[in-house]
Parts: C-alpha cells; structure tokens; sequence
C-alpha cells in the first residue's frame, strides 16, 4: 500500500491556562492560541474509511485542551515541548509535530509566541 503523507491541521485552538513566570501572571488563566500541524500517512483511513486508523480532529483537540489545563506552566517554551511530546504519546500515528502557541501577554504586539517542530524520532 503506497504511503500517502499528510498533515493533520488544528489552527488557533483557543484555551485559558494559568501561565507565566510569576506568580502574579500564573494567578488568572491567560487566553493563548494552540495551531498544530501532525505529519501521519493517511493511507490506510482513506482506504478503510476506518478514522481509528488516523488522527480524529476532534479527539486531538479535546487531548490537547485537557492536557494544557491539568496544571500550571511557568514558559510558553514548556508548554510547547509538552504538547509536542502529549500528541506522540497519545496519537501512535503521528510522525513530526509542529506546535505553534500564541499569548497576548506584552503590551503594544498584536501576541508572542514559540513555535516548534519536532520528529517522533527527538521523543
């Protein structure tokens, strides 16, 4: 069966997480804009039609929104490499991830942010 790559899209997923160096900043979620690009061969769900044999949009979304409020996080850094590794534990089917997080949190930018790329491989 031919491999057919692909990239699994979640752009601008938007959550509320208590984030920031200081206390102060860690005392209220702050809103931050999660993007994910998942490289996977799609080959065997579009030939099954069988989606368990892929990455489900709306399960990666609810995986990726309970992981990041399970706990507080000091660094967008942090975070970043924490989803990173949270989707290749959890989607066995992925082979790189990029991860994109925004935080509006410095007067006079539009947001800041990390974004990262990472192979199965680096894991």
């Amino acid at each position: 069966m031919p491999t057919r790559h692909a990239v699994v899209r979640i752009e601008e997923l938007m959550t509320y997480v208590r984030i920031g160096v200081t206390d102060a900043e860690r005392a209220y979620p702050q809103r931050l804009l999660i993007s994910l690009g998942i490289e996977t061969d799609i080959s065997e769900a579009a030939q099954q039609r069988d989606l368990t044999r892929g990455i489900c949009y709306a399960a990666l979304t609810q995986s990726i929104l309970s992981f990041v409020g399970e706990r507080e996080w000091v660094l967008v850094e942090e975070l970043t490499e924490a989803v990173s590794g949270h989707i290749f534990d959890a989607f066995p089917a992925a082979r790189a991830v990029q991860v994109m997080i925004k935080k509006f949190a410095v007067p006079g930018t539009a947001w800041v942010g990390i974004e990262s790329t990472r192979t199965r491989e680096q894991f």
